[in-house]
């Protein structure tokens, strides 16, 4: 990402990265659940993840705390939260 990385910074960043991991398997495992309130909760609690990281990115790249260079990681905040978002919508509708 263009910055320098100490010990500490790596610890948080490796934890970041095991949540998200768990989420990864979380998602995976419930590909094929078909109940509704377990389906928007994934989902929910998906979109959540990607509207919060959004907005510790942006709040990063305004502060000038990481460089410019980094904004693909926002776009992909916006992508995927835009996805599980458009997942909550049809589960919505198709009830």
């Amino acid at each position: 990402m263009g910055f320098a990385m100490d010990a500490q910074t790596a610890t948080i960043a490796q934890a970041l990265g095991a949540i998200l991991l768990g989420l990864a398997c979380i998602n995976w495992l419930a590909r094929d659940v078909s109940d509704r309130p377990a389906l928007w909760a994934i989902l929910y609690g998906n979109f959540v993840v990607q509207v919060v990281s959004f907005a510790i990115v942006a709040r990063a790249l305004v502060r000038g705390l990481i460089p410019t260079s980094s904004i693909g990681i926002a776009v992909f905040h916006v992508l995927l939260g835009a996805a599980f978002a458009w997942q909550m919508r049809n589960l919505r509708s198709s009830s």
